[in-house]
């Protein structure tokens, strides 16, 4: 009876004592996990400004975002120069996080940890990585900004059915496959989408859902951008030349923001629109200072240059 009570109890053990071990495992996993993000480092410039969020692109495509903060307010109480400078988080694509202090340059901004073994300087659209006083693995570290980069980088999508050719970004995610369907279940209509990068929600509100889209309904006479909404009013536009009828409509649900911008024109009896699907959080939800408000401008400049790009073959 003994041997089965001892047993009994060992077996209860090894239950509990693996269920500790899976919650320690567990746990480890997300420390590390929100280690890798930065998510600490964050937290550690809670008092502080957050100004900016930059993200660069090195050589052999290494990349790192760089989170630039600054004192709320100088206090009687800073005990060093520190205290009334900035600071960045630098975030290394190879998963490493240092936080450093801006520190006394000549020329740009130059930013170090306590023993000078990180430094990261930059100046206008570039920056620099040393370590141990050398540049080893981030190297020709350039500003990425779809805006200022001039669209550069463009890739350019041959519909197959209708014949048009658009350009657009080549960070880009591509469904020929899609079809929107927020106006009921039984409603659907085609197109083609092309999804933000991920990297264009680094350190903002953007949410990485945001697309632009090119739509279309046959035999719709006349084409109005109120066939692509629920329940909107359309106006006449001219646009660079070109004739649109326009819509535009703005939601919210439990913190979140939903923009779309609708431009409708007829071609060969067919109804097309480009849809502008701008989806991000309410800045008022984060904590003061994590996330930084994304630049709306520049993302409408870049959607209306992929829209102006549009050519139909015949």
């Amino acid at each position: 009876m003994q041997d089965v009570r001892d047993n009994n109890l060992f077996s209860k053990l090894s239950v509990i004592g693996g269920g500790l071990l899976i919650l320690i495992a567990l746990g480890a996993v997300v420390y590390f996990s929100l280690q890798k993000t930065g998510y600490f480092l964050d937290k550690q410039n809670k008092d502080k400004n957050r100004v900016a969020s930059v993200y660069y692109i090195c050589n052999d495509k290494k990349t790192l975002t760089a989170v630039f903060f600054e004192p709320k307010m100088p206090t009687a109480s800073s005990t060093s120069a520190q205290d009334s400078h900035g600071s960045v988080v630098i975030k290394l694509d190879d998963g490493r996080n240092f936080d450093l202090n801006q520190t006394v340059s000549a020329d740009g901004a130059r930013y170090s940890n306590k023993d000078e073994t990180f430094v990261f300087w930059n100046k206008g659209i570039e920056a620099m990585i040393l370590e141990f006083d050398t540049e080893r693995l981030y190297k020709g570290c350039k500003k990425y900004d779809p805006s200022e980069n001039g669209y550069r980088n463009l890739v350019s999508y041959l519909d197959p059915y209708f014949n048009f050719t658009i350009n657009y970004p080549k960070d880009y995610s591509q469904d020929k496959k899609y079809k929107y369907t927020l106006l009921g279940p039984d409603t659907s209509i085609d197109g083609v989408k092309f999804t933000i990068p991920k990297i264009y929600t680094d350190g903002n509100n953007l949410s990485k859902e945001s697309y632009l889209s090119v739509e279309n309904i046959s035999n719709s006479s006349p084409c109005s951008a109120s066939l692509f909404l629920s329940n909107v009013a359309s106006k006449n536009i001219s646009e660079n030349g070109s004739d649109y009828s326009f819509a535009s409509t703005t939601d919210a649900a439990m913190g979140q923001r939903y923009e779309e911008h609708v431009y409708a024109f007829p071609k060969n009896n067919i109804c097309f629109a480009v849809r502008y699907f701008i989806h991000y959080g309410a800045i008022d939800n984060y904590t003061i200072g994590t996330v930084g408000a994304f630049n709306k401008d520049n993302l409408l400049k870049e959607f209306n240059s992929i829209r102006d790009s549009i050519n139909f073959v015949n």
